[in-house]
C-alpha cells in the first residue's frame, strides 16, 4: 500500500505526478526521481527529502495543524508569501489562514473541482492571490531575459519537444507525465533548433 499525504488523497485517487516543488528542487541538485520511486516513499521519507533540500521546517499534517505551526513560527502574524501546491479546498483555506495581513498567496496547483473558500478572511486581511499558470508576454519576456543572461537553465524543465504533426502524442506526454515529462514543447521547427536556443 502506498502512503500519501492527506491532501494527496483529496486531490487524486492515486498520485499522478511528483509534486512540482519537490521536482524543481531535485532538478536543481541534479537528481531524477520518477513517479514510481516517489510513490514508494513513505511520509517520513518525503519529509526528510524536504529537509535535505533546504526546508527550514517540515510539517506532518497528520500530527500538526499547518496553520498553527506557521503562526507559531512567525510570532502569530503568518507568512508574507505562501505557495499553495495542492489545489484542494482544505489546502487553499490553510493558505488563506496562514498568510499575514497584506501577504500574498501563489496558487501553483490546478484544482480539480470548485472549492468553498474563506473569501471574507482574504478580503478583510488584504491578502492577494496570484495564479502562475498564465504564460503571458511579461512572463515570457522575463524568462527569455533570464535565459539570455544564463541565470536560468531551461533544459532542466524542458524535457520533450514534438513536431506539430505529433500534437496528440505531445499532449499525452504532458497530461500523463510520460517519461517524467515536465515541460513539453510543440513546434513546427526542428527540435535541435529549439534545444540549442534553451541552452
Amino acid at each position: 500500500m502506498i502512503r500519501k499525504f492527506k491532501f494527496e488523497d483529496e486531490m487524486h485517487e492515486s498520485l499522478q505526478c511528483v509534486p512540482m516543488a519537490v521536482r524543481r528542487k531535485l532538478d536543481r541538485v541534479g537528481l531524477k526521481v520518477g513517479l514510481e520511486q516517489w510513490k514508494a516513499l513513505d511520509r517520513g521519507e518525503r519529509l526528510a527529502i524536504g529537509q535535505e533540500l533546504g526546508a527550514d521546517r517540515v510539517i506532518n499534517i497528520n500530527d500538526e495543524d499547518a496553520v498553527e505551526v506557521v503562526k507559531q513560527l512567525t510570532g502569530g502574524i503568518g507568512a508574507d508569501y505562501v505557495v499553495e501546491c495542492a489545489g484542494t479546498e482544505a489546502t487553499l483555506n490553510q493558505a488563506i489562514h496562514m498568510t499575514n495581513r497584506g501577504g500574498r498567496i501563489c496558487l501553483a496547483a490546478f484544482p480539480h473541482e470548485s472549492a468553498n473558500l474563506d473569501i471574507a478572511h482574504l478580503v478583510k486581511n488584504n491578502i492577494y492571490a496570484y495564479g502562475i499558470r498564465g504564460e503571458g508576454r511579461s512572463a515570457t519576456r522575463r524568462a527569455m531575459a533570464l535565459m539570455a543572461e544564463k541565470r536560468f537553465d531551461a533544459t532542466r524543465i524542458h524535457t520533450h519537444t514534438f513536431p506539430l504533426a505529433d500534437l496528440p502524442t505531445a499532449l499525452r506526454y504532458a497530461r500523463d507525465r510520460i517519461d517524467d515529462a515536465i515541460k513539453v514543447v510543440v513546434t513546427n521547427r526542428q527540435a535541435g533548433v529549439i534545444a540549442s536556443a534553451a541552452e
